[in-house]
């Protein structure tokens, strides 16, 4: 009887969790989306780093405008070779303050990116700041702009 539980929670139970006809992910809590967006030009001081993974963002692109649940897909392409350290993966909400939304991207990633099929984002303009290393130290990070109707 051990086993049909096993069996039942392995067949039925856990691959729910990340399918994409399951739960959907809330990648920005209405909350979140409610705090104040930093003054203008406050992360463009930051210089992108671009010395890791080559780091192409599929969807959401940037100047199009969505509906909720949207697609994620991010890919991580390595340069020069160099295996992606997925260890590194950082996604943080810039808002007045930077919010760590890592969680929510883990269980999407692997070392060829972010596959996230229904991700729900509230109404508005939301930057997020994503970054991957190599295996060597060498970061890159992007900024997603996912503009929502």
């Amino acid at each position: 009887s051990f086993l049909v539980v096993v069996v039942f929670l392995v067949q039925f139970l856990i691959p729910q969790v990340h399918s994409s006809n399951g739960k959907r992910v809330e990648l920005i809590t209405v909350q979140e989306a409610g705090i104040p967006d930093a003054p203008p030009r406050h992360f463009e001081a930051e210089r992108p780093l671009a010395a890791g993974p080559i780091v192409e963002v599929v969807s959401p692109q940037n100047g199009k405008e969505y509906k909720s649940p949207l697609p994620v897909e991010v890919r991580f392409l390595p340069r020069d070779g160099k295996e992606i350290d997925l260890s590194s993966l950082k996604v943080e909400l810039l808002k007045l303050f930077t919010i760590n939304i890592t969680y929510r991207f883990l269980p999407y990633a692997s070392k060829e990116g972010v596959t996230m099929p229904e991700a729900e984002v509230p109404t508005g303009k939301h930057t997020i700041k994503l970054s991957v290393a190599d295996i060597t130290g060498a970061a890159t990070s992007v900024l997603m702009v996912v503009a929502v109707k």
